[in-house]
């Protein structure tokens, strides 16, 4: 096939990077606003709150255990929600129309959660309702960064293996470890020796970032930490829209 004639895509390789930060800033946001404003769970992070549920079990914690029980009852459906919206797309790592709409969605879910922060007292029992929302929009991004990553970050959520692959790259260069997302043939060179590197310590940084403000901002209120993710999401949003209208507009 004429390489020239391939159709670039509407979200750059690069772009596509970035954006998938910011989700990782945004996984982390929840997370902090979850694990220090929301009760004492993990909203993206299902295997530290397996151990969170089973901890509040054995202590007894009934209205913590449930909260955790919450997590799986919201990240569950979520998940199969983005599967469902995204189920037609083809399997390879390009950010299309519908990975922006289903973000659309998972906005709309934060701004719910925002708005659910304000009217609720701190730690009162609407928490659990609170803690469903965060944990179903948390399920709708695992789907749409599982579909667009590319180079190796598991998803946006699922640190302990990006940091792990981060480590094993570094020390053994010589092995092209999980480089190939989706089918073989997408397979990229990458255009410098360090840019995996980078972008798995990147996708580590963002989620770090996010947990770093959202802890900070709930020292003004859990509303200004819930609204940190609500503005990120926004912005991937608006800024992955504005570039698949550009193409659109250099297709007609």
């Amino acid at each position: 096939m004429d390489q020239s004639k391939i159709e670039a895509p509407a979200i750059s390789s690069n772009t596509r990077d970035f954006l998938f930060v910011v989700l990782a800033c945004v996984a982390g946001s929840v997370d902090a606003l979850s694990l220090f404003g929301l009760g004492g769970v993990f909203t993206s992070t299902l295997s530290g709150n397996t151990l969170v549920l089973a901890a509040y079990l054995v202590q007894g914690h009934s209205m913590k255990a449930l909260l955790a029980i919450f997590v799986f009852v919201g990240y569950i459906p979520g998940v199969a929600l983005g599967a469902f919206f995204l189920k037609q797309e083809k399997h390879n790592t390009e950010w299309t129309k519908r990975v922006t709409q289903t973000l659309g969605i998972e906005a709309i879910f934060l701004m719910v959660l925002v708005v659910g922060t304000y009217f609720s007292h701190n730690y009162s029992s609407f928490d659990i309702y609170l803690v469903f929302i965060a944990a179903f929009s948390m399920g709708i991004q695992y789907t749409c960064a599982k579909r667009v990553n590319r180079i190796g970050a598991s998803t946006t959520t699922m640190i302990t293996a990006t940091l792990s692959k981060l480590v094993l790259h570094v020390v053994d260069r010589s092995k092209d470890i999980g480089l190939t997302t989706g089918a073989a043939h997408e397979k990229r060179e990458y255009l410098y020796p360090n840019e995996r590197t980078i972008f798995l310590a990147s996708v580590w940084g963002g989620f770090f970032a996010g947990g770093a403000s959202s802890v900070a901002l709930l020292s003004v209120s859990r509303t200004a930490a819930a609204a940190l993710a609500l503005v990120l999401v926004l912005f991937v949003v608006a800024y992955a829209l504005i570039k698949q209208a550009e193409k659109r507009g250099l297709d007609t």
